[in-house]
């Protein structure tokens, strides 16, 4: 009796504890699951602020690449819808582009349903005169709205200000409608996954919040928001998660207590079920898994059919590889590309498309990210047979059998030629100074901002060289502007010839040029590149027939021997520079603090 006892108190206390570590299990499942939700809810709230904020800056580039094409045109836009076209094709979201000389826009396109803002004034129009006195101050491009259309919807706009010749010529803008920014950011997915949002900013003039998109009243138990950073605006993006359960100690409670009743039927219901039952139910399962078997295998057949007629209709050149990088296959498109039929492909390696623009050292990477199982995808200026070149996108994968193991790799590619022409094209007119192929002054501070970082950081010497030549004033007006653009161009040569291929010659606009020197022998290796670029530009000069009588002024500041800013280097070079003219010109100056200046410790004018 005793013992009978005692066993029921195990019993009782073995069912107690069972219980009770079920009900942890639970309830720390339950909180995993929550920070985890909320952990997960943080990353697609970065994740989509970063994506929208990349779009609408890609869109904002549109203004910024017009705004180029004028300045390097001289404030010319003849081919301004050309341009547009252009731009409209390879940026997305963009609905028009405007130019507004002097504030007042001038050109639109597209101009159909946009016909009535031509005329119209922007620094007169109380609604966007702030915002355009801003970016003539600042010199940047800003950003006005969102505000509702006429037409219907919300749209943001990307003022950017021209300047030709360090003055003012007006606006090149961009109008992006928000519905087409949102789509390319696939926000609206979001409902799909269980998340909603907000997105909204403070009113630069009333400060009260302003919902831009998405639920006006959002609220969840799991929210995060995210900032998103644009030109003179802060967004930010409020997320929500819709879905978690709510879960607490009772629901636990009544959970355990249901799964441990169900398990006490479903054994004593397994005890009362004849065996023969159990069998019927086996056969009856492996029928239906054969029947399964014989539709799935029906499936795929039909598939594979499909799938061979896709590879072989499909717009994109596909090429298929063994293990050892041999062509067993390529499809009709790949010929039309390259000019490679399949029976001159097959059994050939895919080097026979390889152009001298692919190093070896690019190939190696290539083969080696493949061979250790990952994808690789990129572009390659690829051959043709005929010898011609094409630019191409390329995605491949390596193919693996039931083991893992890797037994082919498949190749995808689309011909992009013409949109990287395009793009090259824009990249051009962005970077490089029309007349004398140079780099810009926006290539040139993009540069030297990264050169004054590195020399910080690696405490390397390296310097800037602001050049303007002397009496080129008197050649233009002596001899005309042909000659003048001429002698520039002459000069620009002569500086490329007397710099390495590491350093950077710029014109920043007129006959002000510059010389960024990387990673020189501070001080006496930038004196002696000085003095020989001054020397180069004393020799004789002859456009035409015409002796032009030129020199130069130098002015010169070094980098990295202090904590400087690329726009603190930009102003001592000026500064040096201004002094290099005063002393008489055909000669260079240091930049030094006025604190520190020691005419014995700066090297003698030449």
């Amino acid at each position: 009796m005793v013992n009978t006892t005692r066993e029921r108190i195990l019993a009782a206390l073995a069912a107690s504890g069972f219980l009770i570590l079920l009900l942890t299990a639970i309830q720390l499942g339950f909180n995993y699951w929550l920070h985890e939700a909320e952990r997960h809810t943080r990353l697609i709230a970065l994740d989509s602020a970063k994506n929208l904020e990349r779009n609408v800056e890609r869109s904002l580039a549109g203004a910024k690449v017009l705004g180029t094409y004028i300045e390097v045109t001289g404030g010319r836009s003849d081919n301004f819808e050309a341009i547009a076209d252009s731009i409209l094709h390879n940026l997305q979201g963009i609905t028009n582009l405007q130019l507004a000389p002097d504030g007042v826009i001038a050109k639109i396109y597209p101009l159909a349903g946009n016909e009535k803002a031509i005329g119209h004034d922007l620094l007169q129009d109380d609604k966007r005169r702030a915002e355009a006195r801003k970016a003539i101050e600042t010199h940047k491009l800003t950003l006005a709205g969102p505000f509702e259309l006429v037409q219907g919807g919300v749209a943001i706009i990307g003022r950017q200000p021209v300047e030709i010749e360090q003055q003012f010529w007006g606006f090149a803008s961009a109008l992006i409608r928000m519905d087409q920014v949102m789509a390319m950011s696939e926000l609206d997915q979001l409902a799909a996954a269980g998340y909603g949002y907000k997105l909204w900013r403070n009113h630069p003039d009333s400060g009260e919040p302003q919902v831009i998109a998405g639920d006006r009243s959002l609220t969840a138990e799991i929210l995060t928001q995210a900032t998103i950073t644009l030109p003179n605006s802060t967004w930010y993006l409020d997320v929500a998660y819709f879905k978690p359960p709510k879960f607490r100690a009772a629901n636990a409670l009544a959970l355990a207590l249901a799964l441990l009743l169900s398990l006490i039927i479903g054994h004593w219901v397994f005890h009362l079920l004849a065996r023969p039952r159990l069998l019927e139910h086996q056969v009856a399962v492996k029928t239906d898994q054969l029947q399964h078997t014989n539709r799935q295998l029906r499936h795929e057949r039909t598939q594979l059919g499909l799938f061979r007629s896709a590879v072989e209709q499909s717009g994109n050149a596909i090429v298929i590889a063994n293990s050892e990088g041999v062509i067993e296959y390529t499809n009709p498109r790949f010929q039309e590309v390259t000019g490679f039929s399949s029976d001159e492909a097959r059994g050939r390696y895919p080097s026979i498309i390889k152009s001298v623009f692919t190093s070896p050292q690019e190939n190696s990477e290539l083969w080696q990210t493949l061979k250790s199982g990952n994808v690789w995808r990129g572009e390659r200026r690829n051959q043709r047979k005929n010898g011609s070149h094409y630019w191409s996108l390329m995605h491949i994968a390596p193919i693996r059998d039931e083991q893992g193991s890797i037994t082919h790799y498949i190749s995808v590619s689309d011909d992009i030629t013409d949109a990287k022409e395009n793009q090259l094209l824009i990249e051009k007119l962005a970077y490089h100074d029309s007349l004398t192929g140079l780099a810009n002054r926006r290539y040139f501070v993009d540069r030297l901002e990264q050169v004054v970082r590195y020399s910080e950081r690696h405490q390397r010497c390296s310097a800037v060289l602001f050049i303007d030549l002397d009496r080129f004033k008197a050649v233009n007006d002596s001899f005309g502007h042909e000659v003048g653009d001429s002698l520039l161009v002459e000069v620009a040569n002569r500086l490329l010839k007397m710099t390495r291929k590491s350093d950077l010659c710029a014109r920043l606009g007129g006959d002000e040029f510059t010389v960024l020197l990387t990673e020189v022998d501070c001080a006496q290796g930038v004196y002696a590149a000085t003095e020989k670029i001054i020397e180069a530009l004393r020799q004789p000069l002859v456009i035409d027939g015409h002796d032009c009588d030129v020199s130069a002024s130098i002015g010169v500041s070094l980098v990295g021997q202090q904590h400087q800013s690329a726009g603190q280097v930009i102003r001592q070079a000026d500064m040096a520079l201004y002094r290099a003219k005063n002393a008489g010109r055909d000669q260079y100056r240091v930049y030094q603090a006025e604190s520190d200046l020691d005419a014995s410790e700066e090297p003698e004018p030449h």
